[in-house]
């Protein structure tokens, strides 16, 4: 009896492998690839596969870290500010959580020769650097500035706002409107104020992810020595939760949440 017992652990325990080793292979994988196109979004995308596909941290207002990527005239920018590691286990407790006082003169201490072409703006939390070659060096030493990807590869990343962004010398409303056309979208006759001379803003639907955008033309002040670049063309919208699994995670976020907090019954 002993023999044949052994021969079905056996049996059982290479099937069991064999499963676990096919499930590993053949689990589905989730696309987080962050779209390059003005009316499609990815509410799977992370910091890791936007730093994959090339996007960086140029500015920090206010501690919202903005992820950019630009490709000739057009730019699109993610808001990466809502990274949270709490695990939400147990119950909250106020004295682990007393705020400390931010002095930025002691606790930003950054070389002097980094600074030799560079301009920093201290602001609240917020700080800027202006000058790109700087940027650059930031980026080589760490492309996923100002997070630690190693440190907050596990935690929750909301990546909830972007803008889509490119230059146009001239208005040509028909242009707009058939680029408007061109990519799945049109625009709301009863959402829109704006014309040919002054831009303006619009509302725009787009047909297959069944989102509105909100569009604005306006007149460019930054680039006035380059007569290509006068007006910006700027589509911004919140990133909504467009899969079940997305949706589930995000509930089962604010679950715990709640329960830390004492507030779900």
């Amino acid at each position: 009896m002993q023999q044949p017992l052994k021969y079905f652990v056996l049996l059982c325990l290479s099937l069991f492998v064999g499963f676990y080793i096919s499930y590993l292979y053949f689990k589905p994988q989730v696309d987080r690839t962050p779209p390059w196109h003005p009316f499609e979004l990815n509410s799977n995308i992370n910091l890791k596969s936007l730093v994959e596909e090339g996007y960086r941290c140029f500015a920090i207002p206010c501690g919202q870290a903005q992820f950019i990527k630009t490709i000739g005239d057009t730019m699109i920018q993610y808001d990466v500010s809502s990274i949270d590691c709490n695990t939400y286990e147990g119950n909250y407790d106020p004295s682990l959580f007393e705020l400390e006082e931010l002095n930025l003169d002691t606790t930003l201490l950054i070389e002097e020769d980094t600074l030799t072409k560079s301009e920093i703006i201290l602001s609240d939390s917020a700080y800027y650097f202006a000058d790109l070659e700087f940027w650059k060096k930031i980026h080589k030493e760490n492309p996923y500035y100002p997070y630690e990807i190693d440190e907050i590869e596990d935690c929750y990343q909301g990546i909830n706002w972007r803008i889509f962004q490119f230059y146009m010398k001239d208005i040509d409303s028909s242009w707009v409107v058939n680029y408007i056309k061109n990519n799945g979208g049109h625009i709301i006759e009863n959402y829109q104020n704006w014309n040919s001379s002054d831009g303006g803003e619009f509302l725009v639907y787009h047909n297959d992810s069944d989102l509105y955008f909100r569009c604005w033309i306006n007149k460019n002040e930054s680039f006035t020595w380059d007569d290509t670049k006068n007006w910006d063309f700027t589509i911004v919208r919140t990133i909504p939760h467009l899969d079940q699994q997305r949706q589930n995670l995000e509930k089962s976020r604010e679950e715990k949440q709640l329960r830390y907090h004492g507030e779900y019954e």
